[in-house]
């Protein structure tokens, strides 16, 4: 049995819908880690063409099809980032000129609520004689869920060596702190003498790198549900592109069937006034209006002649004196 045998066999039985919807979450899920901007193209067009292909024409079964595989996807894409976090460990930052500040870690980068987390950085400047006072360094560490810079909450960092006054090799900073149970991200920024640097290349942590990324001490299961809110999120633009593909489908197979009505409707007008066109024989009996003397029905009512009914009856001439 070829390929097209088996998807016709398969198209005729109950296993039908259960082996696009996995399908169809598949390859979303396969496309969701190709270009982010090719992605959202390509999703609701697999959305659509994978049901089509296999035989589905209901426009309400695209649309419940649609429902389903945005929330399974989100639902796949927040176990998988889940999964993904439970092996997380947050990556070493620098500032963007690699020269300012450097060797910005956390330790441990994943724990639970009541994990106290250790922060490190070096920072470099052109000073040799420089006082401690004149520098402040700070861990600043945001929320997942606000994930912008004006939620940064600054923590000072003190040095690890206060005698040292020679900053040209680096100075460490070094703070413990107990965080609340959520999704951190994290940089470092210093003022030394009234100049700041930071290791953020952007001013919004949206725009950061993936090293911004911790520490993590939130449960599994608030993990999940910010990545699944946040996966709905992104799967609104492909639902509504979805949408469009359904809705052109249903315009399409709905013009059509108007279409073919208006159609009828001029054929069947055509044949009325070509029977008015022609020159009538007698009247129909039931409606009164002209009827040809070879129709067996009346094209205005419906009325069924019977045979001879049509006809006139001719006079008998009268016999001769």
């Amino acid at each position: 049995m070829d390929f097209q045998e088996s998807l016709e066999k398969l198209k005729g039985s109950k296993w039908v819908v259960p082996t696009y919807i996995v399908l169809v979450i598949f390859v979303v899920l396969g496309l969701a880690y190709l270009n982010q901007c090719l992605a959202m193209i390509l999703i609701p067009v697999a959305m659509f063409a994978i049901p089509y292909y296999m035989g589905e024409r209901r426009f309400r079964n695209f649309l419940l099809l649609g429902l389903i595989v945005v929330v399974a996807d989100s639902v796949a894409f927040g176990l998988l980032d889940a999964n993904f976090l439970s092996n997380f460990e947050a990556g070493e930052q620098a500032s963007p000129d690699k020269m300012t500040i450097t060797q910005g870690l956390v330790n441990p980068s994943l724990g639970d609520a009541d994990t106290v987390f250790t922060f490190t950085v070096n920072v470099i400047a052109n000073y040799t004689n420089i006082r401690t006072i004149d520098f402040y360094v700070y861990v600043n560490i945001s929320d997942m869920s606000e994930y912008k810079q004006s939620s940064n909450e600054p923590h000072l960092l003190e040095e690890t060596d206060f005698s040292d006054i020679d900053a040209t090799d680096g100075k460490h900073f070094s703070g413990s702190f107990q965080l609340p149970a959520r999704i951190h991200f994290f940089h470092f920024s210093a003022n030394v003498n009234g100049t700041w640097n930071n290791t953020m290349a952007h001013d919004d942590l949206s725009n950061a790198d993936f090293s911004a990324l911790g520490p993590i001490n939130a449960d599994s299961l608030t993990i999940f549900q910010v990545f699944f809110f946040s996966a709905l999120l992104t799967m609104f633009f492909t639902t509504i592109l979805f949408m469009i593909f359904v809705m052109m489908y249903w315009w399409i197979g709905k013009s059509r069937i108007e279409r073919a009505k208006w159609d009828t409707r001029v054929r069947e007008a055509g044949e009325l006034e070509a029977a008015d066109a022609k020159i009538p024989d007698f009247e129909c009996t039931n409606c009164g209006r002209p009827v040809h003397d070879d129709a067996v029905r009346c094209p205005h009512c419906g009325a069924v002649f019977e045979e001879g009914e049509e006809e006139e009856t001719e006079e008998e001439p009268e016999p001769e004196e």
